[in-house]
């Protein structure tokens, strides 16, 4: 992982701070992401927040990869993770990663607030809303 002042590079692609508790990643174009990599990804982020509330908007927007079916229920039934991130905006833009956002959303810890949108400005102002 590497940080510079707001920038950090992750298993699933880079991190940018939006604001103190509200990130940004743009999801690795190709990348199948399976269970192990969503653990990394979830421990790498639970450490960067410690026990603070945080939210973030994913971009999938140019994703042509696949996502386990195990890592999607990995993040929907992970008690820690939910309890912190209380918000989450996926920007999508084809078939494909809407029906499997679709699934997620449905799925993801009643506490956690989870949208789909078509552009970044949007999920933004939602997530700065809430």
């Amino acid at each position: 992982m590497k940080e510079s002042a707001k920038n950090i590079e992750t298993v699933l692609g880079p991190i940018n701070y939006v604001n103190e508790s509200v990130i940004f990643l743009l999801l690795n174009k190709e990348m199948n992401i399976d269970k192990e990599d969503g653990v990394n990804f979830r421990n790498m982020i639970l450490s960067l927040f410690q026990d603070q509330k945080f939210s973030i908007i994913v971009d999938a927007r140019n994703y042509t990869g696949n996502a386990s079916m195990d890592m999607i229920q990995y993040f929907t039934n992970d008690e820690k993770f939910n309890s912190q991130c209380v918000n989450q905006a996926i920007i999508q833009n084809s078939l494909s990663i809407k029906l499997i956002a679709n699934f997620y959303i449905k799925f993801v810890s009643k506490p956690v607030l989870a949208k789909m949108f078509t552009n970044y400005d949007s999920a933004l102002e939602w997530m700065l809303k809430n």
